[in-house]
């Protein structure tokens, strides 16, 4: 019977095999972007897919040298009325089923410009929307919460990046070299980091099981894993949660904090670290229900707080961080009777055409 954590504990396997097979993968891309003229690349998907575009973002950014954009497909149409004609606009979608982002794509050609397509589903309805296939080789997840692919598709992301980079000469055969080893070490401690999670969730899980609502709250590189765990606690434990940047927190959502709210934080040793923790020394004064997300070798032992053996790249952190909610989405619902396979509503794809179901 498939679970959750068995989707989990596939995530080192099928991003080692996406970083081997690296240049086959890359290929379209690299040869279609080496042969188009571009300075800007907008990534468009819808949920999960954005957030790992926006995990994925910096690293793309800094070693193409290019212009990078994440956003949702609907607002993208909505808010734009013309497009650089030397951007590429890159649908991102696991299940290739996403009609916004089919939209989003057709929208562009319409304007007049590139588009690619990362897709697990290289046969997917929106394929026909592009002019670029790229595979996310992470295999199928029947599951309605994404966590296998999640990782999947951001190192999917960077290695088309990297080689990229690597064949336009913007980064060398030396640097190129240390990002891979790096990548490489990150996904290897993947495994550690989902056993101490688990270790950490069952040390916490009946404060955890008492929760009628979660907010997360991060900053910086970290504000995609901070949507996508927000995402993941709402199609699994089925209950309100919101995901917040640290400072648009401080200008109005503490109001909102009693001793009944559980806030769980993400801090990755950013320039708004101090910021962070000042933050929730401060909101230990009204809930005792916070846990911190952070490497184990910066902060005091404390049982509610989530200290792991993080790697910590400064690029490469983006899919360690999430892994202990995606942890909790395995164990809670089921705590609560809740079957994560089976969405909370089947009919709702189908009524408000959302997704090809």
């Amino acid at each position: 019977m498939n679970t959750i954590l068995g989707y989990i504990q596939e995530i080192d396997t099928a991003c080692l095999s996406i970083l081997k097979n690296r240049k086959e993968i890359a290929k379209p891309f690299v040869e279609f972007l080496s042969n188009n003229p571009v300075d800007e690349l907008v990534f468009l998907g819808s949920g999960t897919s954005c957030h790992a575009a926006m995990v994925a973002k910096p690293l793309i950014e800094d070693v193409c040298n290019l212009k990078v954009v994440t956003g949702f497909p609907t607002i993208f149409i909505d808010q734009t009325k013309k497009l650089n004609k030397a951007s590429c606009v890159i649908g991102v979608s696991q299940s290739g089923n996403s009609s916004s982002t089919k939209k989003a794509l057709a929208f562009s050609k319409e304007l007049g410009v590139n588009t690619m397509l990362f897709t697990s589903n290289l046969n997917s309805f929106i394929s026909s929307s592009t002019d670029v296939l790229i595979n996310i080789d992470c295999g199928d997840e029947k599951a309605v919460a994404k966590t296998k692919g999640y990782q999947a598709t951001i190192v999917t992301l960077w290695i088309c990046a990297l080689e990229y980079a690597l064949t336009m000469n913007r980064i060398d055969e030396k640097v190129y070299t240390n990002y891979i080893n790096n990548l490489e070490k990150t996904i290897l401690n993947i495994p550690v980091i989902v056993q101490q999670s688990i270790n950490w969730y069952n040390t916490n899980e009946k404060l955890l099981s008492n929760a009628e609502s979660f907010m997360v709250v991060g900053c910086e590189s970290q504000f995609g894993n901070v949507l996508e765990g927000a995402l993941k606690l709402i199609e699994t434990v089925r209950v309100p949660v919101a995901g917040y940047e640290l400072e648009e927190f401080m200008h109005g959502i503490y109001n909102a904090i009693t001793h009944e709210s559980y806030l769980i934080y993400i801090n990755h040793n950013s320039d708004y670290s101090e910021r962070l923790l000042k933050l929730k020394a401060y909101l230990d004064q009204k809930t005792k229900n916070q846990f911190l997300i952070q490497s184990k070798s910066e902060y005091k032992e404390d049982y509610q707080n989530c200290l792991l053996d993080f790697i910590n790249d400064k690029y490469f952190c983006g899919i360690e961080y999430i892994v202990p909610f995606q942890v909790i989405c395995n164990y809670l619902p089921v705590l609560r009777g809740i079957n994560p396979f089976i969405s909370g509503d089947p009919n709702f794809h189908k009524s408000l055409s959302s997704k090809l179901v």
